[in-house]
């Protein structure tokens, strides 16, 4: 899709009902649905977040971009995902932790990206 035409539909999200938490719980494993909400906040899970960053590329096409995370012994390692992470006590909330994290992985200025739209949703994973 031309990146133009992308922008003036991203665009109209202000205004449109987004599926959050209900669609995420239709997709998540099997597993995930053993642990209550309840369950999952006694666990204290860690505040994160992630950008989805779009931009013009050949011919002015729309990409987005995904990163492959490190090989490690840890939970996410080898995961292909969107750049971000954990949110760090000096960070002034959830949108800069996502430009933050973006900018340490990829190298793409937080100046250089404008924010369409920052929503900040809860979902939760187990640990």
């Amino acid at each position: 899709m031309e990146f133009e035409s992308f922008l003036s539909l991203i665009s109209r999200l202000d205004q449109a009902q987004l599926g959050g938490l209900n669609s995420h719980l239709k997709m998540i494993p099997k597993e995930r649905k053993l642990f209550s909400q309840q369950n999952i906040e006694k666990m204290q899970p860690k505040k994160a977040a992630v950008l989805a960053l779009f931009y013009p590329k050949f011919n002015n096409e729309t990409f987005f971009l995904l990163i492959l995370r490190a090989n490690y012994n840890g939970t996410h390692s080898s995961q292909i995902s969107f750049p971000g992470g954990k949110f760090e006590i000096f960070d002034k909330d959830l949108e800069y932790t996502a430009l933050r994290e973006t900018y340490e992985e990829v190298g793409v200025q937080s100046n250089e990206v404008h924010i369409q739209k920052a929503i900040e949703r809860h979902f939760y994973s187990a640990k």
